[in-house]
């Protein structure tokens, strides 16, 4: 189907935008991941994530705004609208933890 293809293309463009995410995981943030555990690991990580997924959306809007590829804009679509309906979800969790 063709909502098959649409998703492989969004996780194929957030595996090529990982390298170059603004937003990625420092050291420290490794060193509190590692030392966290059970309910502090969880809120972490989500809080990590959720700065993850949003600098996905902010070069997704960069390629919106700049982009001239009318596929590479079809994709940043895809992938807002993916990364946010993951926010809204991962924030969702963090206030009932």
């Amino acid at each position: 189907s063709s909502m098959e293809g649409m998703d492989e293309s969004a996780h194929a463009g957030h595996g090529v935008g990982m390298a170059e995410m603004p937003v990625m995981m420092s050291a420290d943030d490794m060193t509190a991941l590692t030392d966290a555990s059970g309910a502090e690991f969880d809120k972490l990580w989500l809080t990590m994530m959720i700065e993850h997924h949003k600098g996905a959306i902010t070069m997704s809007q960069t390629e919106l705004d700049n982009g001239l590829d009318p596929s590479a804009e079809k994709m940043a679509e895809a992938i807002i609208a993916g990364q946010q309906a993951e926010i809204t979800q991962m924030e969702a969790m963090l206030k009932g933890s």
